[in-house]
């Protein structure tokens, strides 16, 4: 954005779009089909394996959605729209909280477990409608018309910046989060 270089951000986005959704396709259906394994050695007894088995993978079936929704608002904080993530995380909570209390413990004859793991969805879903929804006004930085105006494509090369400038914070969080599963292993 300081450099007034629309058409390049608008090929990163883009670019970052496309792999956001093809890895969290790969992810999510790995998560889901692998499920039993990861929630066994994650330390489940016998009487949590089958609902944390069927939470994970309603979870990890709508991961694409928080997927899109992080890096719409990542490439928007970038451009200076700071207040998408704000936006998005409030929606999103506000509508986990309420949805929780309505099908956690099944009120309204909404179901448990899977309830929880539905409100958590329903939040996420609406927050990367949200966040879409950022990216297509014409007047934006960053902007969908504007890519499909100027025929924008994603392209190898901004691929290879993304990689470029991303790959020590995908290790740290990668790292952070083995760290945090460890704990809550140890304290299971």
């Amino acid at each position: 954005r300081g450099e007034k270089k629309q058409d390049s951000a608008n090929e990163i986005l883009l670019t970052a779009i496309f792999f956001i959704v093809i890895a969290a396709i790969i992810s999510s259906i790995a998560f889901v089909f692998f499920a039993s394994a990861i929630i066994g050695f994650c330390g489940s007894t016998a009487d949590t394996h089958n609902d944390a088995m069927v939470y994970f993978r309603i979870i990890m079936g709508g991961m694409i959605f928080n997927c899109i929704q992080m890096g719409i608002n990542a490439a928007q904080r970038g451009a200076g729209n700071t207040k998408i993530t704000m936006r998005t995380n409030v929606t999103s909570n506000t509508i986990n909280i309420l949805l929780n209390y309505l099908l956690i413990n099944g009120r309204f004859g909404f179901p448990g477990i899977r309830g929880a793991a539905l409100a958590t969805i329903s939040g996420t879903v609406v927050a990367c409608i949200m966040s879409v929804a950022s990216i297509f006004k014409k007047e934006s930085f960053l902007s969908i018309p504007y890519i499909l105006e100027q025929h924008i494509r994603p392209t190898l090369s901004a691929f290879l910046n993304l990689i470029k400038v991303a790959y020590s914070v995908f290790f740290e969080q990668v790292l952070m989060r083995i760290g945090f599963m460890l704990t809550a292993i140890m304290a299971a």
